[in-house]
């Protein structure tokens, strides 16, 4: 029998301020689009009130254009769900589609996620002005404009769930105001490895970014690191590694390119590198790649240093060589 229990323990989630199974049509979009605007009453941040609602017409919407087509047997079959922090706001989509369609979106997605602002603002006039509006009034604008409002990266995924069909989320955050986006760490899965999933942390001021890619075995991390409390930010990243000894590729290419990192940082850093180092002794293939600016010297020392205690080789390399 069924944990209703626990159901309604989720359910009801301090958190989520709004969540919604099953059909969606135009109807419902603006059924949902009402509630939130309602439940949003409690933000008094006029900017952000307006920021969430916009991004969450847009996730709504965007959802809707991509519900599959009547072949489809989970057709118009979605979920939503909108959670609030206490600095950010998180809204989701998902929907079931067909395998042949994940690469056009991914691509799609990953085109948007690498743009800058500049960037954007040149793609999205561009789709605006090149005339191949569908029946359903886009011109492949809806990832460009979640992206522009939010001003977040968007995070998916894919879920295999059929032979021919999966169930693809969505996932956008929306600050509710600039320090604590500069200041907070969010750890977001984002892949769609079927050994197990990647780890991205986005970068602030204060801590690098993070993007370990389960399925190529690229590991990368870049910036600053200066966080008020380092164990607790390199926690996850150190969970992962160990998970990821099990399932490890044939070749993984472990790339550091730090600005700088604070004392603190660097036994965290170091407890990383060993986990790969014991890796590597295990037999598996572990590239460690040290990148340094070219006039940073103390930079490319400290790469030696940790080359010297790990007992590993380096590929010590010039950014800008």
């Amino acid at each position: 029998m069924k944990n209703y229990y626990s159901l309604y323990e989720e359910m009801s989630d301090d958190n989520m301020m709004l969540s919604f199974k099953g059909e969606v049509n135009f109807e419902q979009v603006n059924n949902l689009l009402k509630m939130l605007e309602d439940r949003l009453e409690m933000e008094q941040d006029t900017k952000v009130r307006k920021k969430l609602y916009n991004v969450a017409v847009e996730c709504l919407q965007n959802l809707g254009h991509h519900l599959d087509n009547e072949s489809n047997p989970y057709n118009h079959t979605a979920l939503v769900c909108i959670e609030s922090y206490s600095d950010h706001y998180v809204v989701v989509t998902g929907n079931y589609l067909y395998n042949d369609k994940i690469d056009k979106i991914k691509d799609k997605i990953e085109m948007v996620n690498s743009a800058t602002k500049e960037e954007l603002k040149e793609i999205y006039k561009a789709t605006l002005d090149n005339n191949e509006f569908s029946d359903k009034g886009t011109a492949g604008l809806g990832f460009i404009d979640i992206a522009r409002k939010s001003g977040e990266k968007i995070f998916y995924k894919f879920y295999a769930y059929k032979e021919e069909i999966s169930f693809f989320t969505l996932r956008v955050v929306v600050w509710k105001n600039e320090e604590s986006k500069n200041t907070t760490i969010l750890t977001i899965i984002d892949t769609n490895s079927t050994q197990m999933d990647s780890l991205r942390i986005e970068a602030t001021k204060q801590t690098p970014l993070v993007k370990f890619d389960a399925e190529t075995g690229i590991l990368e991390l870049k910036g600053r690191s200066t966080p008020e409390n380092p164990v607790e930010y390199y926690k996850p990243i150190i969970e992962w590694l160990e998970n990821y000894s099990n399932n490890a590729k044939p070749k993984t290419s472990f790339h550091v390119q730090l600005e700088y990192f604070n004392t603190s940082s660097s036994k965290c850093l170091l407890d990383v590198m060993k986990k790969l180092a014991n890796m590597h002794k295990s037999g598996k293939t572990i590239e460690f790649n040290w990148w340094y600016e070219e006039d940073d010297e103390d930079m490319k020392e400290t790469g030696e240093d940790y080359q010297d205690v790990l007992g590993i080789p380096f590929n010590i390399r010039v950014i800008n060589g």
